[in-house]
């Protein structure tokens, strides 16, 4: 195999647990498939793959649609004759030792489907991304129990980083073989438009992460990893008194490059008192797609979304409205209407729906908006654990807060996160000041 130095690295090594830390773009699908397939050359019969939604282990990992790249091609090249039942979730080969197999499973499960599994080797795509990447980790680490023969149990992670405790804790354990590598590494094999996105991104926190591969430490202007808090058991959440929709609208048509997201961000305020963050459906849409994804998700079913469009959803919009979303319907949704005006309820009502919508016309800045929010997050509930909690990793609206800048762009996911918050616990935020403080009785 023509692979790079890192990448022949992480084929050739015997730890039992690897861990690639590489930017978009660096070539970790193609290593993680090809490690996979040597250790089932080399014996291993039960193998499992795990990546962060069912549909990014079918389209990215196993069958995706660019021709030399997935599992089963690079295994039909390999000449293991491979056979991916998909209503079975699993790849079958004929191995030069016999029969061997790769169960594959999706991280936004919370790891509860692999408990079936019990095997010698297995592949985790993007844990860093994953909403339940600790329990994916436990219960990954549970299922590698049986040896092939002289083989020991082995476990890669492929995976852009992202400062969480778990990554953070991986790359300190003297017994993982970590592997770094940036973007640019794979510049031979990089379509020239990605590129250029890629060259706006340096000198960004966010480049220094998704490109070069650094686990950072720090944070911007407000938010830092430790002042995220888990919800413990998303099994085990209180009744809701009321769900929050914030909503940060873009209000043009273009989905191209440079052009603004639609912050779309669920929230739901617990009998507790704590205002637990359910969902971020966020992305780069058309008016329409965001109007649409915002009323299902008032609906209580994202999935409508793509009634609502009637016909075929770009991809964007098919990631956001397949992710699991066991929530009730909500009961507001707050906008901005800085820029849209009336556009938001024009827009929610065209798709048949009379939503309640509260709307902000944002005058202070955007650090005096997001402070009240912020100290929320610091501030402990009555029945304890902070006032703000997370359901799972939501790690593209957790990149924006932990990046948060006061003179960088405007966050669209995390905008609309401080609108739901504030609807839920804050009430009437316009006359906030510079000097607000959050009263502790």
């Amino acid at each position: 195999l023509l692979g790079r130095d890192k990448q022949v690295e992480a084929l050739t090594s015997d730890a039992d647990t690897v861990l690639m830390l590489a930017g978009r773009g660096f070539g970790k699908g193609w290593t993680g498939a090809h490690w996979l397939l040597d250790r089932i050359e080399r014996g291993h019969r039960a193998t499992a793959i795990v990546a962060e939604t069912a549909a990014d282990v079918r389209d990215d990992v196993v069958e995706p649609a660019e021709k030399g790249s997935g599992v089963v091609e690079f295994a039909t090249n390999r000449e293991l004759e491979p056979n991916f039942k998909r209503s079975e979730s699993r790849i079958e080969y004929k191995a030069p030792h016999g029969a061997a197999r790769s169960q594959t499973y999706s991280g936004d499960a919370g790891g509860e489907d692999l408990r079936g599994f019990s095997g010698s080797v297995a592949w985790i795509d993007e844990l860093a991304k994953m909403r339940y990447a600790r329990s994916v980790w436990e219960q990954i680490n549970l299922t590698l129990r049986e040896a092939s023969g002289d083989l020991s149990s082995q476990l890669l992670v492929t995976t852009t980083p992202r400062p969480t405790p778990l990554i953070r804790e991986l790359v300190e354990d003297p017994q993982v073989h970590v592997i770094s590598g940036s973007s640019w590494e794979n510049r031979a094999n990089l379509d020239d438009r990605f590129a250029r996105r890629l060259e706006k991104l340096e000198g960004t926190r966010l480049g220094r992460q998704e490109v070069a591969a650094e686990v950072l430490t720090g944070s911007g202007d407000l938010w830092d990893y430790d002042d995220i808090t888990r919800a413990a058991n998303r099994h085990d959440l209180p009744d809701f008194q009321r769900v929050c929709i914030g909503l940060d609208p873009s209000i043009s048509n273009s989905t191209q490059e440079g052009t603004d997201e639609a912050g779309i961000v669920v929230a739901g305020l617990g009998t507790d008192g704590v205002a637990y963050v359910l969902a971020d459906l966020s992305g780069d849409y058309t008016v329409d797609e965001w109007g649409a994804v915002t009323t299902a998700a008032y609906a209580g079913d994202p999935s409508l979304a793509r009634e609502y469009l009637q016909g075929t959803v770009r991809d964007e919009v098919g990631r956001a409205i397949s992710q699991e979303y066991p929530w009730r319907r909500a009961d507001v949704i707050h906008a901005e209407i800085n820029q849209g005006g009336a556009l938001v309820t024009q827009n929610i009502q065209s798709f048949g729906s009379h939503a309640a919508v509260n709307a902000t016309h944002t005058t202070q800045s955007k650090r005096v908006r997001a402070e009240p929010v912020h100290h929320l997050y610091q501030r402990e509930a009555p029945g304890g654990g902070a006032m703000v909690q997370h359901v799972g990793a939501l790690s593209d609206l957790e990149d924006q807060l932990t990046s948060f800048q006061q003179d960088g762009d405007s966050p669209d996911r995390a905008d609309a996160l401080c609108y739901a918050v504030q609807e839920l616990l804050l009430g009437d935020v316009s006359a906030l000041s510079s000097d607000h403080v959050i009263p502790t009785d």
